[in-house]
């Protein structure tokens, strides 16, 4: 079922070999192979077989994933064939996930013609539910990368599914489930197979074969006993190797990322949480409708949580503490949880990769809601200066409008001449009541008023130390308001 080149982490998955292909293109049960895979229209039925029995087989296979038990048990095909008239497939207590029930019984449908084909699989929610975007690792994103540059360099041994992150199960993943080294296996069938190559006799061994002529001595089995020794020596440092190596290659992808993290936040931009595209923090969200639909109820839910978090987070001792007394739901169960323990409800009630989720999306939002507050004070300040500077041009603009209308009226002065206060005609001085009197019939009144508030406000002025004052003593009434107010 696995091939690959030690390292690169590329695995190959073989059909089952349990069907041939008749002389009259027909499907056939091949004798000897595992008839707990095959699909029951070649065990019980009659009906020719298509490609719908591969469905059958690839149910088993995930139903084991999930409960490493068979669907149906049996000892010899005709207890399964009996089994199989039942048409029956209890759900087992292990399965909790109702959508993953829901793909299992309809690949593990009896009748071919209702059960799902390929195409009708891939698109069930099981596969395509925004949890499946969140659960993609960092690692399965850079070696899809990694797969496309390949392709760049002119690499022709890509396919699709190697571009595709969705599909890859990286080798870190792999051994969280297993307690061995995933390559270790595939090397000591090597050494046995090629033991000259990949495990040479000690020297003293040598020595003993050469001296003991007389014995009759199987130099296969020193050899072989000689091999799994130095398997053993390989295999633990290649362990401790590939250990240290896994350990370094995710150090050293943090340090990537923060990196990465770190530049873009100087030019105002996060990372999306759920590809290698990276956005300015205004545009993410509309980034993740386009591109990510799937994911952005669960985005949606955690920015809700991240803006919580920010509100409630206080510094005690030296220490970020998150207060208690608000609730918001868990974005994978939905239950009700103060904010102050809905970190430790997820790392108690669900998976390790709900975690790594739960953490993600966490410090990429509240990335995006720090770049976006700085982004709204930028625009703030922004304003503010641009006020500032249209004020300043305005009162530079007015001074110099105001000059101007000094030096006009003094030039007018000088030539008897003024203009009407309202509008742009200019007239001989003697002649601008007349004009107020016949343009401005509205305004003749407010003129006549101010005509005398100056005739008393010019023959109450004085000059005093060099500056002019106007002398108390006689009341004027207000061409506005009508009130009687002292000149002064």
């Amino acid at each position: 079922m696995m091939h690959s080149i030690n390292g690169s982490a590329k695995v190959q998955i073989a059909d089952f070999g349990m069907t041939i292909i008749t002389g009259e293109g027909e499907v056939g049960l091949v004798k000897n192979k595992n008839i707990l895979y095959v699909a029951p229209e070649l065990v019980i039925d009659t009906q020719i077989g298509t490609n719908k029995m591969d469905m059958w087989s690839i149910g088993v296979v995930l139903y084991q994933l999930a409960t490493h038990e068979f669907p149906i048990n049996a000892n010899g095909l005709l207890d399964l064939q009996n089994k199989m008239r039942s048409r029956r497939i209890d759900r087992p207590a292990s399965i909790k996930d109702d959508l993953q029930w829901d793909l299992l019984i309809k690949l593990l449908e009896f009748d071919p013609n209702k059960r799902f084909s390929a195409a009708e699989a891939l698109q069930h929610p099981y596969f395509t539910s925004p949890q499946v975007d969140l659960e993609i690792s960092i690692e399965a994103r850079r070696i899809a990368s990694n797969a496309a540059a390949s392709i760049e360099e002119g690499q022709n041994k890509v396919t699709l599914y190697d571009l595709d992150s969705a599909f890859i199960v990286a080798t870190t993943e792999i051994s969280k489930f297993l307690s061995v080294d995933p390559e270790a296996e595939e090397r000591q069938i090597l050494s046995t197979r090629n033991v000259a190559k990949f495990s040479a006799p000690r020297k003293f061994e040598q020595d003993q074969i050469q001296m003991s002529s007389a014995r009759k001595i199987d130099q296969d089995q020193i050899q072989m006993s000689s091999a799994r020794r130095n398997e053993l020596d390989f295999k633990s440092k290649q362990e401790e190797e590939d250990r240290k190596a896994a350990i370094k290659l995710h150090e050293e992808e943090k340090q990537r990322i923060v990196l990465t993290e770190k530049q873009l936040y100087q030019e105002g931009k996060v990372l999306c949480p759920f590809c290698d595209a990276n956005q300015p923090a205004k545009e993410i969200h509309h980034h993740i409708r386009q591109q990510h639909p799937k994911s952005l109820d669960m985005y949606n839910d955690m920015t809700i949580i991240a803006h919580v978090v920010i509100q409630q987070t206080v510094v005690q001792q030296g220490k970020n503490v998150i207060n208690q007394g608000v609730l918001v739901a868990c974005p994978f169960c939905k239950s009700q949880i103060d904010i102050s323990e809905l970190k430790d409800h997820v790392i108690k009630m669900h998976s390790q990769q709900h975690i790594e989720v739960y953490l993600l999306l966490l410090h990429n939002i509240k990335l995006t809601i720090q770049l976006f507050e700085i982004s709204e004070l930028d625009e703030q300040r922004r304003h503010e200066l641009e006020h500032r500077r249209i004020t300043e041009e305005e009162k530079i603009n007015k001074k110099e409008e105001d000059k101007k209308l000094i030096e006009q009226e003094k030039q007018l002065f000088k030539e008897g001449r003024i203009n009407c206060p309202f509008c742009d005609t200019i007239k001989m001085a003697t002649e601008i009541s007349e004009h107020i009197m016949t343009a401005h019939p509205e305004r003749k009144q407010i003129y006549k008023d101010m005509w005398t508030i100056t005739q008393v406000i010019v023959s109450q002025t004085i000059k005093q130390q060099g500056r002019t004052l106007v002398i108390q003593g006689k009341d004027i009434q207000c061409p506005f308001c009508q009130a009687f107010l002292d000149d002064s």
